[in-house]
């Protein structure tokens, strides 16, 4: 599935929040700030940058995660901690890059 999506995939839905389920109860919701495209990759499709916000704490450690977001579904996105935002010292921003 990851193969198959492009940036144009996730511009529609910038600013629409992901979810990931951390227990039975608790989820933690990714907000989709940026879609950034990558001139020189060789990916089908292009090859681009995701940034995402969400709180600070629990701090994640890199790695692959499953969000859910209602139009593409479940997704299997290797996140990367890049630290707060300028303007809200208590959010988390992670980025995934797809190359």
């Amino acid at each position: 599935m990851l193969e198959n999506l492009t940036p144009d995939n996730f511009s529609e839905i910038l600013n629409e929040n992901f979810v990931l389920r951390i227990t039975d109860h608790e989820d933690m919701n990714f907000e989709l700030l940026e879609v950034n495209r990558m001139p020189h990759g060789r990916r089908e499709g292009g090859s681009f940058s995701l940034l995402f916000s969400t709180v600070s704490e629990p701090l994640l450690n890199q790695g692959v995660l499953p969000l859910t977001h209602e139009k593409l579904g479940t997704l299997q996105i290797f996140l990367v901690p890049v630290g707060p935002l300028p303007d809200k010292p208590d959010s988390m921003s992670y980025e995934a890059i797809f190359s």
